[in-house]
């Protein structure tokens, strides 16, 4: 029984990065980058849940502040919305820096339009 058990534990926290996946790891370091990996996803289908998990799963600060960069890159480059969750000054300045300059995102734009 604890055999089968730790078995499908491993299946759980082995291959390709999932939210699920990065839920299922205990805390640390790990569990961080796992997220950092499918954070724009898990914004990209439900904001709110995200930014609740990422609040409350992820430690490292570093790590925190750069998802919220690349959430704010990949993901909702219009608005200051995850910037402002930034503790980092630089990380947030260079946040701030990409929601002011739209030409910055019209890649993101135009790749939005090409999937639907």
């Amino acid at each position: 029984m604890l055999l089968g058990w730790l078995i499908l534990a491993a299946c759980e926290t082995t291959g390709p990065a999932t939210p699920a996946r990065c839920a299922a790891m205990g805390a640390g370091d790990r569990r961080d980058s796992c997220y950092a990996e499918v954070a724009v996803q898990m914004f990209q289908e439900d904001p709110a849940a995200a930014t609740v998990r990422i609040e409350s799963d992820v430690q490292d600060v570093r790590i925190r502040d750069f998802i919220w960069l690349t959430v704010t890159r990949e993901a909702a480059p219009d608005t200051t919305t995850y910037c402002k969750r930034i503790r980092t000054t630089a990380i947030a300045e260079r946040c701030n820096v990409l929601v002011r300059r739209p030409h910055l995102h019209r890649a993101i734009h135009a790749e939005r339009s090409d999937n639907p």
